[in-house]
C-alpha cells in the first residue's frame, strides 16, 4: 500500500487476525446497509492516521500512513517515505538516498481517498459471514468488480468490517500488480488534527531529485 510496492497500494487503510468464519443467516439487504453505513463514515473522515501490518505484495513488514481530504497522505515504511500534497507525490528511498516525483495519482495508483470513499464502489458486494478479527467481531464481505470500473487494478477484495464501529479492521485485496495483499489495522484515529506540513516533502541534503512530474 505496500511494503515493496508502496505507491502501488498507497492505503488501503486504511481504511483495517481472523477467526472462524461463521456462516450466519444475515441476508442481502443486510449487506447493502453495512457496506452503506461503512461507505458513509469513510466519506465522513476529513482525517487519519493508522498503523497497518502488511503481508503479501512482496514482503511482510509493517507501516503507518497519515491521511488528509484531497488525497494528500504520509507513509512511513521502513527504508521508504511516500508523501502527496494531492499534486505531487514524493517518493524517498532512504538506502539509495533518492527522491522520486511525479503527479499525484499517476499510473493508476490507490490512493488512501479511493479507499476512504470509494471503496467498495461500483463492486459488486456479498457477504460471507462473521469473523473475528485480534478479538473484534467484523462482518467478512468479499467485493468483485463489475466489468472496467475498478479502483486501481483491484479485481477484488475482502472486507472485514467491525460490527460495533463499522469500520474496516483488515483487508485484503487481489490484483494484477499486488498479488493477494493483506492488511491489518493495529491502530486507527479518525477526525484528528495534522499538521499541512506532514504532507509536503524537503529532500534530504544531497539527495537525487528525479522530477517525473
Amino acid at each position: 500500500m505496500f511494503i515493496a510496492k508502496a505507491t502501488a497500494l498507497i492505503t488501503l487503510l486504511i481504511p483495517m487476525m481472523t477467526g472462524t468464519v461463521d456462516r450466519s443467516t444475515e441476508t442481502s439487504d443486510n449487506v447493502k446497509k453495512i457496506v452503506a453505513k461503512a461507505r458513509q463514515l469513510n466519506t465522513a473522515t476529513t482525517t487519519a492516521k493508522i498503523t497497518f501490518t502488511q503481508t503479501g505484495g512482496g514482503a511482510d513488514g509493517s507501516g503507518v500512513i497519515e491521511y488528509a481530504q484531497g488525497n494528500k497522505f504520509r507513509l512511513d515504511i521502513p527504508g521508504r517515505t511516500v508523501v502527496s500534497d494531492g499534486s505531487k507525490t514524493w517518493s524517498y528511498m532512504k538506502s539509495k538516498n533518492q527522491v522520486v516525483i511525479n503527479k499525484a495519482a499517476s499510473g493508476g495508483q490507490v490512493t488512501p481517498n479511493d479507499i476512504l470513499t470509494s471503496f467498495p464502489g461500483d463492486y459488486s458486494t456479498t457477504l460471507l459471514g462473521s469473523a473475528t478479527v485480534a478479538g473484534n467481531a467484523v462482518w467478512k464481505v468479499k467485493a468483485t468488480a463489475a466489468g472496467d470500473r475498478r479502483i486501481g487494478d483491484i479485481s477484488s477484495a475482502i472486507l472485514y468490517i467491525d460490527k460495533k464501529t463499522h469500520r474496516f479492521r483488515k483487508i485484503t485485496v487481489t490484483s494484477p500488480s499486488l498479488g493477494t495483499t493483506t492488511l491489518t489495522i493495529t491502530n486507527a484515529q479518525y477526525n484528528i488534527a495534522i499538521s499541512a506540513s506532514r504532507f509536503t516533502f524537503t529532500p534530504p541534503s544531497g539527495a537525487q531529485v528525479i522530477d517525473l512530474s
